[in-house]
């Protein structure tokens, strides 16, 4: 299902991640839960950070795991920095 968003490059609500978040817990599945942050992260979303917190306190996870999530988060934060320098460059190239 989570691929399909990606695949169709559709953003999910931030509600709906929850709920497969939710799911996730209810299966005892961190790999699913894992795989809602690296989509959340692939889209550069705010609740990525959220998602990744939750994912370590609800879930028995490995030290590869936790570095993952810490890449997928810093990789969502670094998105979100590039994408406002570059606005910001646009904005100032067009004056």
């Amino acid at each position: 299902m989570l691929g399909l968003f990606k695949k169709h490059n559709k953003i999910p609500r931030n509600e709906l991640l929850n709920e497969f978040m939710d799911n996730a817990k209810a299966s005892n599945s961190p790999a699913q839960a894992i795989e809602i942050v690296r989509l959340a992260s692939a889209f550069s979303l705010p609740v990525c950070e959220g998602l990744a917190q939750r994912v370590m306190t609800d879930f028995a996870i490995s030290q590869e795991q936790k570095e993952a999530l810490g890449h997928l988060t810093a990789s969502a934060s670094d998105s979100d920095s590039d994408s406002s320098s570059d606005s910001d460059g646009d904005i100032n190239e067009g004056k």
